[in-house]
């Protein structure tokens, strides 16, 4: 291998290591979730769509709702979790023509 081809070795090998060792990950990764995050609780029947679901930030209450169809029309369900993962409040919500 001559002078040349050793340069031009050294120069990309030079390059690629600026452009890896610049890659990190984008987005910021959040906390681990406990390790009961997932306890399998029957919640409801007959979900149609996706299920959406907020966290107070002191972990005490957790908020979900869904849409499904109740035999009139669609309708969301509302359930809010207490810290034991147990039912504190459960409604069906009703906004006619809204869905």
């Amino acid at each position: 291998m001559n002078h040349r081809n050793q340069l031009q070795l050294i120069i990309i090998s030079t390059l690629a290591a600026c452009l890896f060792s610049g890659c990190q990950p984008i987005m910021k990764r959040g906390e681990k979730p406990s390790a009961d995050w997932s306890r399998s609780i029957p919640l409801g029947q007959s979900v149609t769509g996706s299920v959406d679901l907020s966290v107070e930030k002191t972990g005490e209450r957790a908020y979900m709702i869904w849409t499904y169809d109740n035999g009139d029309g669609p309708c969301f369900h509302y359930i809010q979790l207490d810290q034991e993962s147990q039912v504190a409040a459960e409604n069906d919500l009703d906004f006619p023509g809204q869905l």
